[in-house]
């Protein structure tokens, strides 16, 4: 494959200079893809029904076996969320009662029946409910489970509070964010999707990666109008989305992005 534009957005083509090698790494990951030799799919779409298309999941994971080749590596960050609906008092409920309870099992075993018994009354809520053993585990993550090496007893935390506990007992609260690539500062984006996901990569995701301290830059790969034609409808193009950052212009919070666009 071959570059065919790039577009610096907020000083991104700094990149070039004070991260030579690393640009040079995802540039050689880019030119090393044989987009002709990619298993191509053929279209449903009534437009283009029958259209042999290139495959936006075979491109993206063609560039990631070349960059992860050269130790390039995905980064996850846990994310919490808040919980604000009627139902959260049920939940807080439940997370108090379990709270309460300070006394100190013999085994892990016992503790987990423990957490089952008060989960036991939460079907009837809206939240996906862990699992009773994908409680502890989460709570034993996060140093929240105390072992008494003297005699062998599991107990909760004495610090831990109903706002900790609540949102670990659910699924839908707890999740991550993740980057295709992060490598010394470092985060790449491969995005063959939908326009909102470049925007998404760009003005938001890789602003929170550098808050938590994991980048200082960003490159984002995305299809020219010239490949764009070849795939799927509802794929957005590099022309597009260049337009777009210019019109928004930046933000103080932006960070250095070097936009790349590429081409068979």
């Amino acid at each position: 494959m071959r570059i065919v534009a790039e577009y610096s957005f907020n000083g991104g083509d700094q990149i070039k200079t004070k991260k030579q090698r690393l640009y040079g790494e995802v540039v050689e990951a880019i030119r090393a893809v044989d987009a002709h030799s990619l298993e191509k799919k053929t279209s449903k779409e009534k437009t283009m029904n029958g259209v042999e298309l290139y495959s936006p999941i075979e491109m993206n994971k063609a560039i990631k076996d070349e960059l992860g080749a050269k130790g390039w590596e995905p980064v996850k960050i846990p994310c919490q969320y808040d919980l604000i609906s009627d139902e959260v008092c049920q939940l807080a409920q439940v997370a108090d009662e379990i709270l309460k309870c300070r006394a100190k099992f013999k085994t892990q075993r016992l503790m987990v029946e423990f957490i089952a018994e008060k989960l036991s009354g939460c079907e009837d809520l809206p939240f996906k409910i862990k699992s009773p053993q994908a409680v502890l585990k989460t709570l034993k993550e996060k140093g929240l489970v105390c072992c008494n090496r003297g005699n062998n007893r599991f107990s909760f935390g004495k610090d831990m509070q109903t706002e900790d506990l609540a949102p670990l007992l659910t699924l839908d609260f707890v999740g991550y964010r993740e980057m295709d690539f992060v490598k010394d500062k470092v985060g790449v984006e491969v995005q063959f999707g939908k326009y909102s996901f470049m925007v998404y990569n760009v003005c938001a995701k890789m602003t929170i990666f550098k808050k938590m301290g994991h980048i200082e830059y960003g490159i984002e790969i995305v299809p020219t109008k010239e490949l764009q034609k070849e795939m799927s409808t509802g794929v957005s193009f590099y022309e597009q989305f260049v337009w777009d950052l210019e019109q928004r212009g930046v933000s103080n919070i932006d960070i250095p992005v070097l936009v790349i666009g590429i081409a068979p």
